[in-house]
């Protein structure tokens, strides 16, 4: 039988003080400082909404749906880093058994590494060395989580039919940020690059550059007294970057059912894989090696003045 008890849980009284710290912080996937505490996922009408984590320190914070705000159905609350299933119903938390059914409804996901990860919210170790952490449904990855991919890359947003829609995705080996959303195949369709290196922009729209925002560039701009008048780097046309290339990435899901007979006997049990998944994803923009992404070549000969910010 499945019982439930009542704990003590955060409430949060989103007032006006903070600060945004990273993304959209009113209609989107952002970063906001509270002063009680950090909350980093979705944003809807200035307040959480979706998916999101609200980190207390020391430990403490909550990992699951937010509403209007507050803490709304499943997700982990961590006590001294110390995770506990629990459900929020109009304001109060409540301890959740996961329990997993027998015979026909007891679908068991392979890989699971905590919670529920059928319909709930989990953890999946793949066997092609990825990881999901989010929520499951029907054993399948569902409306949002977090992705992490075996190279270190990791995308946190939403998911429908088990893509990635809207959110970020992380490259470990540019350490750039993409926000913003993706098309059906995986490929980047509009938003904005981060890269922290030196601290630029770059803005796509439908997987076109648009707009680029170099602080290297507007730091050269100082410069052109001492030098004579720049020209426009003829490599990037005064871009300072060039659009990214793209690499097929392969994910897989796995899960396995037990069948019984009438008596509730296991008969069978059979496993196999979802299904493998191929999207293109597109890698960040890449800076100019003409111009060193300033845009900009001086004097004779093309003769490039770097900041040393690069």
């Amino acid at each position: 039988m499945k019982r439930s008890y009542y704990i003590v849980g955060f409430l949060l009284p989103l007032s006006g003080f903070g600060q945004c710290l990273s993304g959209d912080c009113v209609n989107g996937h952002g970063k906001y400082d509270y002063g009680f505490a950090v909350y980093e996922g979705e944003f809807k009408g200035g307040k959480a909404n979706g998916h999101g984590t609200m980190d207390y320190g020391g430990g403490d914070k909550f990992v699951g749906h937010f509403k209007d705000g507050s803490e709304d159905g499943d997700g982990k609350l961590y006590k001294n880093n110390i995770p506990l299933d629990v459900t929020y119903v109009k304001g109060k938390v409540q301890l959740r058994t996961v329990e997993k059914a027998v015979g026909r409804n007891a679908p068991e996901v392979k890989g699971c590494l905590q919670g529920d990860c059928f319909n709930g919210f989990g953890i999946v170790q793949y066997d092609s060395g990825n990881r999901f952490e989010g929520i499951f449904k029907n054993g399948l990855i569902g409306e949002s989580g977090k992705f992490i991919y075996k190279n270190g890359d990791h995308y946190e947003g939403k998911f429908e039919n088990e893509l990635n829609t809207e959110g970020k995705y992380y490259y470990a080996g540019e350490n750039v940020t993409y926000e913003g959303t993706f098309y059906p195949d995986g490929k980047q369709r509009s938003g904005t690059y981060y890269y922290p290196v030196n601290g630029s922009k770059v803005v796509i729209t439908d997987g076109e550059i648009t707009t680029v925002d170099n602080p290297v560039a507007r730091e050269l701009d100082s410069l052109q007294a001492e030098s004579e008048k720049p020209r426009t780097c003829s490599k990037c046309a005064g871009k300072g970057m060039f659009a990214g290339g793209s690499y097929m990435q392969t994910t897989q899901s796995y899960y396995s059912i037990n069948y019984v007979n009438s008596s509730g006997n296991t008969v069978s049990t059979s496993s196999g894989n979802v299904g493998s998944r191929t999207t293109m994803v597109s890698s960040p923009p890449t800076v100019c090696t003409a111009c060193k992404g300033t845009g900009k070549v001086f004097g004779p000969g093309g003769i490039i003045i770097n900041s040393g910010r690069y």
